[in-house]
């Protein structure tokens, strides 16, 4: 028999580290959290846009501004088209040039190329390889950049999806903000693969990972809509059932008005998660090392 005092101690774990229990907390994250995460991160750059540096000088100003001037023009050219032509003028048969105005294809090429000195900066000077640290003080640096670009593709998305409605006839608010939501979800998924491609065939494969992931949130956000346009009408139907006296058109609008809402929460929600997933994307690439980032 093995004497007892000759066994081994039992070993006991270590302590999880700071790191540890921060790397759990945040895997633990619900997407709500990572979305709330997002929009605290993008409302500081929003701040950060009219006194940053790196967006008001040199290139990236330069660029921005073009692009924003070249949507600008475009989009009210054909809101003015279509406003005097009408509903008729809309030419189905448009091949390339009806394609490369679309809502979602215009903005994401023009601000993606708007943007490319910007994501330039970030490869050459903060990643990769570099620390934790560094990867968040450059994002701090940068991301006043890529919210103007946001907000110069919610304009611009805005814009040429008033135009495709006039053009069909559809034009109305719930319409607009529906079709503008969805391609501006689009949109931005995008706008990044476009900036940071280095040559067509990266680029291809860059737009065509943003093209799934845009895809995902597009079904999700359709169904989430479809749930809530069910619940909306069921609502305001039960409420125009127990109160017979209230005028119908009173029910519509406030049916209308439920569902407008409910498709702003939850453009707000996929552009916070949206901006969170960017971030962590950043980070990821720019602390990993240089061959890893490379394949």
């Amino acid at each position: 028999m093995t004497d007892p005092e000759d066994e081994p101690d039992p070993v006991e774990p270590e302590p999880p580290t700071e790191e540890d229990v921060q790397t759990e907390e945040e895997d633990d994250d619900s997407p709500l959290d990572t979305a709330r995460e997002g929009l605290v991160d993008l409302g500081l750059a929003v701040r950060d846009v009219p006194r940053n540096p790196f967006v008001l000088t040199g290139k990236n100003r330069t660029h921005l501004l073009q692009a924003s001037l070249v949507l600008l023009v475009a989009s009210l050219a054909m809101l003015l088209a279509y406003g005097f032509a009408g509903p008729a003028g809309e030419d189905e048969s448009g091949g390339p040039l009806r394609f490369l105005l679309h809502p979602v294809v215009a903005p994401a090429l023009v601000l993606g190329f708007a943007l490319r000195s910007g994501f330039a900066w970030l490869r050459d000077e903060a990643g990769p390889g570099v620390s934790e640290l560094e990867a968040e003080d450059a994002w701090e640096r940068f991301r006043p950049l890529l919210a103007a670009v946001w907000l110069a593709a919610a304009v611009s998305v805005t814009l040429f999806t008033a135009a495709r409605l006039l053009a069909v006839g559809q034009l109305n608010t719930l319409a607009l903000v529906e079709d503008a939501s969805q391609n501006l979800v689009v949109c931005l998924w995008i706008v990044p693969a476009v900036a940071i491609a280095r040559d067509l065939d990266s680029g291809i494969n860059e737009v065509v990972q943003a093209g799934v992931g845009a895809l995902l949130a597009f079904i999700g956000m359709e169904i989430a809509l479809f749930v809530a346009s069910l619940g909306t009408r069921f609502v305001w139907s039960l409420i125009g059932g127990m109160l017979p006296d209230l005028p119908e058109r009173l029910v519509v609008i406030g049916r209308a008005l439920t569902e407008i809402g409910a498709e702003l929460g939850f453009l707000v929600y996929l552009l916070g998660f949206t901006w969170a997933k960017s971030r962590e994307r950043y980070v990821a690439w720019a602390t990993s090392t240089p061959d890893a980032a490379a394949t």
